[in-house]
């Protein structure tokens, strides 16, 4: 099946409201993005609204209760229909006022919980290595209203003390968290909790150094039942530098774990995006490794199903299962790939326009989607690789002030798809035609 390019859609505003897109078919005519749905229905992305942010935004969550959208002051909730935004609280409200601060959100896969995870530098001498000032760790879980559930106090990051800092932060659709734990000898531990912030379970994942340069990778699957984790282990300079992929349940019970002893063949590629992926009901984990960009599918027992070299020059952008765990898309460049998940069936290849964020969306009678976000484009994938038409996000920019270029943010919930850039916000709806 060849590749299908993407038309440019055609940008309109429209005097005293809103920027607004439509698709350009020829002079005079204007049709909608559409894509085939189950039955010979067309489905339809159809723009709800769209607001711009002075504040910089970092995550957006939809789910059951409506919109929460985060920046780095304040948690807003918003209105679904109209877009009208209701501060709900600061962002950050710590007992210490930080001179710098840094928040990074993990929302469950449902929108039901948010963990929050700052990380701040305060003016005040630290008690331990006594420089002049003192960064601190904080874990913190709120519900879709933006109440406070629990947390944990705020840790002070210290490499020449007992510990170094939280990571992670990971939380599923049921309220349950996973953090990181490291201490003075970069080892490094997986602590479980529960929806009322109990501790629950350790895993150790690190007996030696960890790399500073290789990320930690974490994931529940949608139905909150299982997590998946990827870590490794030795510095840069040392040639051999195990590695792990695991599976644990939500109470972090091990169920399997696969250990690559070099860093040749090592999980966890430097520089990949997207390394790490888990279906919605946990039957199927997708891996990277280091050195060759190497697409791993294991099975719920740890069994290696199939296994895909990628072209290591463009790097991964987009993982994904489709919601009833039967497709998996992979993004890299401008190839678009779709994969039986059992398999490794190559069931299409398309293009698009660069790299894309990828999400994993299932609607009621219209079939399961994948949503990609390509730069500052609109398209929905559905099960056997067809394209919608490209829909330009008017506005939208991947250039954060503090981070750099940045990948858009999505969310959804039913037939509602959430896109969030550094300063603009839109929702969208899927519709069936």
């Amino acid at each position: 099946m060849g590749g299908k390019q993407i038309r440019e859609a055609a940008l309109v505003r429209v005097a005293g409201i809103s920027t607004i897109l439509i698709l350009l078919l020829g002079v005079g005519s204007v049709a909608p993005q559409k894509v085939g749905g189950r039955e010979g229905h067309e489905v339809t992305l159809e723009l709800v609204w769209q607001r711009e942010f002075e504040e910089e935004v970092i995550a957006g969550v939809l789910g059951q209760n409506g919109i929460i959208v985060i920046t780095e002051d304040s948690i807003y909730r918003v209105d679904t229909t109209k877009g009208e935004f209701e501060s709900l609280r600061p962002t950050y409200e710590g007992s210490k006022e930080p001179r710098w601060r840094r928040s990074w959100v993990h929302p469950a896969a449902n929108g039901k919980f948010i963990c929050l995870r700052h990380g701040i530098l305060v003016d005040e001498p630290s008690g331990k290595s006594g420089t002049p000032h003192t960064q601190f760790v904080q874990i913190e879980v709120i519900d879709d209203g933006g109440e406070r559930l629990w947390d944990l106090p705020l840790r002070e990051v210290d490499p020449y003390g007992e510990y170094i800092f939280y990571g992670g932060g990971w939380i599923s659709s049921e309220g349950y968290v996973v953090v990181t734990d490291e201490d003075t000898m970069l080892r490094g531990k997986l602590l479980f909790y529960d929806a009322t912030g109990e501790r629950i379970s350790d895993i150790v994942y690190s007996t030696s150094g960890l790399d500073f340069g290789a990320s930690r990778k974490g994931a529940f699957s949608a139905d909150g039942q299982y997590f998946v984790f990827c870590g490794k282990e030795g510095f840069k300079a040392e040639t051999d530098s195990p590695s792990y992929l695991l599976l644990t349940d939500k109470f972090g019970k091990l169920l399997w774990k696969d250990t690559k002893k070099t860093r040749s063949e090592g999980y966890g590629y430097r520089g990949v995006r997207r390394e790490l992926a888990i279906s919605s009901r946990g039957s199927y984990v997708a891996a990277t490794t280091f050195r060759t960009l190497e697409l791993l599918i294991f099975d719920k027992a740890g069994n290696l199903l199939w296994r895909k070299e990628l072209p290591i020059k463009y790097g991964l952008s987009a993982l994904s299962f489709t919601p009833d765990e039967q497709t998996i898309l992979v993004s890299y460049g401008r190839n678009l790939e779709v994969f039986v998940s059992a398999t490794g069936e190559r069931l299409w290849h398309g293009e698009i326009q660069g790299p894309a964020a990828s999400l994993p969306v299932a609607t009621e009678g219209t079939g399961q989607f994948h949503v990609l976000a390509s730069g500052s484009e609109l398209v929905l994938v559905d099960e056997s690789g067809k394209l919608s038409e490209g829909t330009k996000l008017i506005g939208a920019t991947t250039e954060s002030k503090t981070r750099g270029r940045i990948y858009p943010a999505l969310s959804s919930y039913q037939n509602r798809i959430l896109i969030v850039f550094p300063n603009q916000v839109y929702l969208y709806r899927i519709r069936k035609d």
